[in-house]
């Protein structure tokens, strides 16, 4: 009994053996090791740069609303959807877009002008009502002093017995009238001059009306402010509009901008002036951009902050096309970089990649029957073999009926006999730190030489340590 349970265990641990073994020894049925065959690459030294990607709609950064500024009918339109505004359009007016009807506004423009002129009249006539009460007034005067010099020289006589009291008292009435005359002319002045100054704001008053009337005429040719392309039209001709109504959108297409969501993790490392890279999946177009501005507040139910920015116009690029952004937030000159593909991922031990070591050693054979520019080997190769060719990759043995075959000219002999130069090479396995990643490559930190060479084909079935064989590039 002790021994069955020996056997027992033997026979398990046995079987945990072979259940454990290594892949890289899974052989064909002749127990020749498979060969596995791979391309390489080298590292290579580049720029490389960190982003942070987003993607969102390019906007004009410069457009305009063109709203009505007053009631009326369109009687002509100028300008539609596409059409360019600015210099070289509609000859002396070039940012004119439509016009409406304009008579009504005509009429109260003359009736402006008109009521100007009545207020010019009626200063005139003020003026000169000035004129007659300053005359007036001076007239009373002259006479209160010609009526004084009069009482006095009455009362002279009075009491000389020259005159009598009744010519005294007539020249007393006169005096009094003529002062009571100054008295009541120098007001009639005063009212006068009010007059005339309310006449003078009449005036004013009549030509901020004509002005006021001429503006709202002009304002019946609807302009844009800027030049541009019309992107929005909304009118057409017998169309009422009113006062507010938009009517037109025009956008300068060269001014394009994006305002970008960025989370917050990402918008700590932005700044303004960051460059910009631009692709437009749609177009194919490439551009290039800068940061404009990093909004200082965070949206709390997004989580993320605003990012402007201003995108370098080329053609294939246009405002409402949806492009992707790679901001640049880091840069690092001589980078070691790789082709992506090369790399693989290990969830236990990280990113990794393969790497070929290459050794050669002197292989005595017992060479055979010459067949052509073949040779026969009998012993010392196998079909898995790699043999050394002077400039050029290693030539692999053929096998041919179960027999070893090789070119004769790499077969070399001396005092010890015949024999060739094998080249062994196989894949190791080496754990690697990346960095910034590109398109296509990707910055590896460490783990890699300039002078590695890298499987960058076949690396997916490979197992550290498997046989390679180098295909040519």
């Amino acid at each position: 009994m002790p021994d069955r349970r020996l056997l027992w265990i033997t026979l398990l641990c046995l079987g945990a053996c072979f259940s454990g073994h290594d892949s890289s020894k899974d052989w064909d049925s002749s127990g020749e090791e498979p060969v596995f065959p791979v391309r390489l690459a080298s590292p290579s030294r580049a720029e490389v740069r960190d982003y942070v990607r987003t993607n969102q709609t390019l906007e004009a950064d410069r457009r305009v609303d063109v709203r009505a500024e007053v009631d009326g009918t369109v009687l002509q339109r100028l300008k539609d959807r596409g059409d360019r505004v600015g210099e070289g359009t509609n000859g002396d007016d070039p940012l004119l877009l439509a016009l409406l009807d304009d008579r009504e506004l005509g009429f109260a423009l003359e009736e402006a002008q008109v009521a100007e002129k009545q207020a010019r009249g009626k200063l005139r006539e003020l003026d000169l009502a000035v004129q007659v009460a300053r005359e007036e007034h001076e007239l009373a005067q002259v006479t209160a002093q010609e009526t004084k010099t009069f009482l006095e020289r009455a009362e002279q006589g009075i009491k000389d017995g020259t005159v009598s009291q009744s010519a005294y008292d007539r020249a007393d009435f006169a005096h009094r009238v003529a002062s009571e005359k100054i008295d009541t002319s120098a007001p009639a002045i005063e009212r006068a001059l009010v007059g005339l100054e309310l006449g003078r704001v009449a005036i004013e008053a009549a030509q901020v009306a004509v002005k006021k009337a001429a503006y709202e005429k002009d304002k019946a040719r609807i302009r844009s402010a800027q030049s541009g392309v019309v992107t929005y039209c909304a009118i057409r001709v017998g169309q009422r509009v009113s006062k507010g109504d938009r009517l037109y959108e025009v956008a300068d297409p060269q001014s394009l901008v994006a305002f970008a969501r960025i989370p917050v993790r990402d918008a700590v490392r932005i700044r303004p002036g960051n460059a910009v890279l631009v692709h437009s999946r749609t177009t194919g177009v490439r551009s290039t951009g800068k940061v404009l501005r990093v909004a200082p507040t965070v949206d709390p139910d997004a989580g993320t902050v605003v990012v402007k920015i201003a995108v370098e116009p080329v053609e294939g690029l246009s405002p409402g096309l949806y492009v992707a952004f790679r901001i640049v937030v880091g840069r690092r000159e001589n980078a070691t970089v790789v082709p992506k593909r090369a790399v693989l991922h290990d969830e236990d031990r990280g990113p990794y990649v393969f790497l070929i070591d290459e050794k050669e050693e002197r292989r005595d054979i017992t060479p055979g029957e010459d067949r052509g520019d073949d040779i026969v080997i009998k012993e010392g190769l196998d079909k898995t073999d790699f043999v050394k060719h002077d400039g050029a990759q290693p030539v692999r043995v053929r096998e041919k009926d179960d027999t070893v075959l090789m070119p004769k000219h790499l077969m070399r002999r001396d005092d010890k006999g015949a024999y060739v130069t094998v080249v062994e090479r196989r894949a190791r396995r080496a754990s690697v730190v990346l960095g910034y990643d590109r398109e296509e490559w990707i910055e590896v930190t460490e783990g890699l030489e300039t002078t590695d060479r890298l499987v960058v084909e076949g690396q997916d079935t490979l197992t550290d340590r498997a046989k390679v064989e180098i295909l040519p590039e």
